[in-house]
């Protein structure tokens, strides 16, 4: 049947409300069903969505002032409201037409989704739902039902509580839940919803979505128990291929104390993102090998949700995102080029070092009065400047480094007080105190292992 009885009124399919042509149902609840709808003028599209119920003038003035509200949200992720009115006694709203259907529609069909695909989803709906709260607004019924897919494929979040007011218009004096059962936090449960009523819906749905069913089942009573008393099933004991890293930020968001969640829900888009990525860093650790071949041998698998297969990404793409040149298969990996050492450059420096060593130690040799004639003055040059040349040979800087220093520090106490005696005992003492600090330090390295 294309035709839905109200209260006193019948809607079809073919009929005028407002400027729009009812062309077919594109969904229906239990009370507001939604058409999509065709401008008799512009010829654009619309989503129609007839209220079942009858609103007095004061209800109706509510609705109306509700629905102006939710015209004003203007987000990438929201569904717009252009607008409300009352066709005779029809009250409906007129919506951005969302070409993709509902999440629901996806669930339902088992359409196969990327973990990575699902976060960024996940991203759209928390950005959206901030906007929202930021305007101090909760929205109390996150579902499957209400995330839609746009003309791009992104993700939109609709039903702002209007149509849940206009069902509630004919239950004056009655405080009622709003929401649905399978996705209500334990406070929304005792009718006092906050923010983050909205973070453990959106937990809800993404337990879903990776497992294929909610985590509480069974009838109403029992459903409410669980969300009280009751641990979400594992979602990796489920869905093996799921990080833990990610199912414990989920399990975050589910927690019975909303203060125990994350601070707002963006916060838990970017940890669920964070979570993802690190579990990625671990998974490619393995990466001196071929990247392909790596992940065979761990036996990475597709990861299933529910009945649904979930494509890993590949690590060839994740490399060339990284800017690393991906491994082609039935290629070679091309041998590390080895420079070539050129031993004559190498050995003219160290030549070139001992000429000026040697003349820095025999100007200060004969500053501290040796006369260059004697034996005494060669065996003292080649003394002093070993350990210097012998540290540069080596390329050991930091012990060329202390033998430089060393030297100037005996060089101006010897010259300062013009004594060959105490040059050499400075020199010797320091060279001395300097190897006893080196035994000592691997004396202990060689007691710790």
């Amino acid at each position: 049947m294309n035709t839905v009885q109200t209260l006193h009124t019948r809607v079809g399919v073919g009929q005028y409300l407002g400027n729009y042509r009812l062309i077919k149902i594109l969904g229906q609840g239990g009370f507001a069903t939604i058409y999509l709808g065709e401008h008799r003028y512009l010829g654009t599209y619309a989503a129609v969505k007839v209220l079942h119920t009858q609103l007095t003038s004061e209800q109706s003035e509510k609705l109306s002032a509700e629905a102006r509200i939710a015209a004003h949200f203007i987000h990438p992720h929201i569904v717009r409201v252009l607008e409300f009115s009352l066709e005779g006694n029809i009250p409906f709203l007129v919506m951005d037409y969302a070409p993709h259907g509902t999440l629901r529609h996806r669930l339902d069909a088992e359409e196969p989704t990327d973990l990575k695909v699902i976060i960024n989803y996940v991203k759209q709906i928390a950005a959206a739902l901030q906007y929202i709260h930021n305007s101090g607004l909760i929205h109390q019924d996150i579902k499957p039902e209400n995330i839609l897919f746009g003309s791009n494929d992104q993700a939109l979040l609709t039903d702002f509580g209007i149509a849940i007011t206009a069902h509630k218009a004919n239950m004056t004096g009655k405080k009622e839940r709003v929401g649905t059962i399978h996705y209500m936090a334990p406070e929304q449960l005792q009718s006092h919803p906050c923010f983050a009523s909205d973070q453990y819906a959106l937990g809800i749905v993404i337990y879903e979505w990776l497992c294929g069913d909610v985590p509480f089942q069974g009838s109403t009573l029992a459903i409410t128990s669980q969300h009280f008393f009751s641990e979400p099933p594992s979602i990796h004991e489920k869905v093996p291929t799921i990080p833990v890293a990610v199912e414990q930020v989920i399990m975050q968001a589910l927690a019975k104390d909303p203060t125990q969640r994350f601070p707002n829900v963006q916060t838990f888009a970017l940890a669920l993102e964070q979570a993802y990525k690190r579990s990625l860093v671990v998974e490619r650790q393995p990466a001196t090998s071929q990247l392909i071949y790596a992940a065979q041998a761990r036996g990475i698998k597709p990861i299933m949700l529910g009945q649904r297969q979930l494509v890993t990404p590949q690590p060839t793409y994740t490399a060339q995102a990284r800017g690393i040149k991906p491994i082609l298969l039935g290629r070679k990996p091309k041998k590390p080029m080895i420079k070539r050492r050129n031993i004559w450059q190498e050995i003219a420096t160290i030549f070139a070092v001992d000429i000026v060593v040697g003349f820095v130690v025999g100007i200060v040799l004969l500053m501290l009065g040796l006369n260059i004639q004697t034996i005494w003055f060669l065996i003292s040059l080649s003394l002093v400047s070993t350990p210097l040349l012998a540290a540069y040979a080596t390329k050991n800087r930091p012990v060329f480094v202390i033998s430089t220093t060393i030297l100037a520090v005996a060089s101006v106490l010897g010259v300062g007080f013009h004594s060959p005696v105490l040059f050499a005992t400075a020199y010797g003492s320091l060279v001395l105190l300097s190897l006893l600090i080196t035994f000592s330090g691997c004396l202990h390295t060689f007691k710790r292992r």
